[in-house]
């Protein structure tokens, strides 16, 4: 997006509405070519989330930054803790989806199945077939087209039985 109202506000509106990068006239050249490098060469990730669709707002968190300011809660020590964050991320945007359904049922949708995406995936690769099995239901039930929030309280709640009870009270 290009602009010569640079507040804030248009920013933050901007973004949140899709736009990958802004920049604020006038320009130079070298302006515009980064930015356009930047669309193309190291795009944002997308978000879905209930009360939230566009490119991800941390603009500048590089995931490869390995310096001695880096959180160490922010990188997983191994495998299986990694594992284990994306079902716990995984089930507290069902369980937000949920409860947000009456205020935006498309996006609660969009995010249950892009959920039970991520879930299956890794179920999958983990080996844990009760999870591939509820995330499986959740995916059926979603591309049935008769979703209602009191018929996801099933396929959800059984999702959200087989997460750990910690990380889904702190979202609470």
């Amino acid at each position: 997006m290009v602009t010569a109202d640079a507040t804030a506000s248009t920013i933050k509106a901007a973004r949140d509405c899709g736009v990958h990068e802004f920049l604020r006239k006038p320009f130079a050249s070298a302006d515009l070519f980064r930015r356009v490098e930047n669309v193309a060469l190291k795009p944002r990730d997308w978000v879905e989330g209930v009360g939230y669709v566009g490119p991800d707002r941390r603009r500048f968190n590089s995931g490869e930054y390995a310096g001695p300011q880096k959180r160490k809660a922010d990188k997983p020590a191994s495998g299986a803790q990694a594992a284990v964050a994306v079902k716990d991320q995984a089930m507290r945007i069902l369980a937000a989806a949920l409860a947000q359904f009456d205020n935006d049922p498309s996006q609660a949708v969009r995010a249950c199945r892009t959920q039970a995406e991520t879930l299956k995936g890794l179920a999958i690769k983990t080996s844990d077939a009760k999870l591939a099995i509820a995330a499986s239901s959740l995916e059926a039930h979603l591309a049935s087209g008769q979703v209602t929030k009191a018929s996801l309280s099933m396929p959800i709640g059984a999702m959200l039985s087989l997460a750990d009870p910690q990380p889904l009270a702190r979202a609470s």
